[in-house]
């Protein structure tokens, strides 16, 4: 029981923790962005993680993210907005990060691309993101799969509808998570 107790006192769990790294952050400026991208990606990480706001005014369409200059090829999604909820998945090229709808609020993206280095598997992630449509709000669980096995070395997002433009002042950051 002592080594046990020593072991909890000390803080130490037995196991090595995880942990984040900045790899990379885009800021928008005054003239907008039809796109946000991350290049030359490391492969020193076992996972990644893009955290991403909008500012208000994001021009009308839905968010899609490009691995390697592909687009996703297949998801599932629970949506809620207001009042009602529904389920969908898609094996068109056109998975989206978030459905923006109009032209007004803000919205916030968490994306995990899991094993993104491995070459002998595909990619799977998960993303979850929301936002208020002033009052409105609307959020987004999905996950899916990468239909390729390469190593991801680079990322982008865009939407895919309507020639969209991220505002001033959207911000996306990559992160590099370190395996246990």
């Amino acid at each position: 029981m002592t080594p046990l107790l020593g072991m909890m006192a000390s803080g130490a769990t037995g196991s090595k923790q995880s942990s984040y790294e900045s790899i990379s952050t885009v800021t928008v400026g005054g003239a907008g962005s039809s796109e946000i991208s991350f290049t030359s990606i490391p492969s020193t990480y076992a996972h990644l993680q893009i955290r991403g706001f909008v500012t208000d005014n994001a021009t009308n369409g839905n968010l899609q993210l490009k691995y390697n200059s592909t687009a996703l090829t297949r998801s599932h999604d629970i949506l809620s907005e207001g009042a009602g909820a529904a389920g969908g998945s898609t094996d068109s090229g056109a998975a989206v990060i978030y459905n923006q709808r109009t032209n007004t609020g803000q919205f916030v993206v968490i994306l995990d691309i899991l094993n993104y280095a491995n070459t002998t598997t595909n990619k799977t992630f998960k993303v979850l993101s929301g936002g208020d449509k002033n009052g409105a709000g609307r959020i987004r669980f999905g996950s899916g799969f990468l239909d390729s096995t390469s190593a991801i070395s680079s990322l982008s997002m865009a939407f895919n509808s309507g020639g969209g433009t991220f505002p001033q002042y959207t911000q996306f950051a990559l992160y590099g998570i370190k395996g246990a």
